[in-house]
């Protein structure tokens, strides 16, 4: 039992080790100032590209006079997922803060309005930098899914899954500068979670022995 233990420990430190190492890794990073302009029209988003695991950061700006707003579009590949997009850094000259920010799937030739035929084109909507759980270094994705700022929207919970998305983002007062970090994670694979679970029960079948052999 004690070999058999200790085996399973190892394999319990090593798999999480590997698969960290592989999310530390840095994929595409577009920022405006380096790689150009981001598209202000919604049907012709700019194509980042595929993401790779890790850490990926769009870095751009948008001003409310002339408008201008952002769109691009990435891809998550199979086996893999978008578990969280921190907010890195905002900055606003809107006194009541509150960038907004979007994302939905195929293409939009029109911007949705706040009915509900525009609006259930989105996948999910949020106003950022000015609300606990929406503030610099926050994870912004889980609002996403909430979409307090597109009620209409279709809604979603926990990471996104593979697949191609078109975020969106503008400041209706003021101009907005942001970095958005999207991190792509492997999706667990049954094996390995099975793996874990049987190490866990391993460590409790262990406590549960010690503790008898003491009574």
């Amino acid at each position: 039992m004690n070999r058999l233990f200790n085996r399973l420990s190892f394999l319990f430190l090593f798999i999480p080790a590997c698969v960290f190492a592989n999310q530390a890794l840095s994929a595409i990073i577009y920022n405006e100032s380096v790689n150009g302009e981001l598209s202000g029209t919604i049907g012709s988003p700019t194509v980042i590209g595929t993401l790779d695991l890790g850490v990926n950061n769009v870095i751009g700006s948008t001003t409310s006079s002339p408008l201008d707003r952002d769109f691009w579009r990435i891809t998550i590949p199979t086996g893999q997922r978008l578990s969280s997009v921190i907010l890195r850094s905002y900055t606003t000259t809107d006194a009541g803060g509150g960038g907004f920010f979007s994302v939905f799937t195929g293409t939009l030739t029109a911007i949705p309005t706040n009915d509900a035929a525009g609006q259930s084109q989105l996948l999910g909507g949020t106003l950022v930098g000015f609300t606990a759980g929406r503030l610099q270094g926050d994870n912004v994705l889980d609002d996403l899914g909430v979409s307090a700022a597109a009620p209409n929207a279709q809604r979603f919970s926990g990471p996104l899954p593979a697949g191609t998305y078109t975020f969106w983002t503008q400041e209706a007062t003021g101009n907005q500068t942001y970095n958005y970090e999207f991190n792509v994670t492997a999706v667990p694979e049954p094996s390995t979670i099975a793996l874990v679970g049987l190490v866990v029960g391993a460590v409790a079948l262990r406590k549960f022995r010690s503790r008898i052999s003491r009574v």
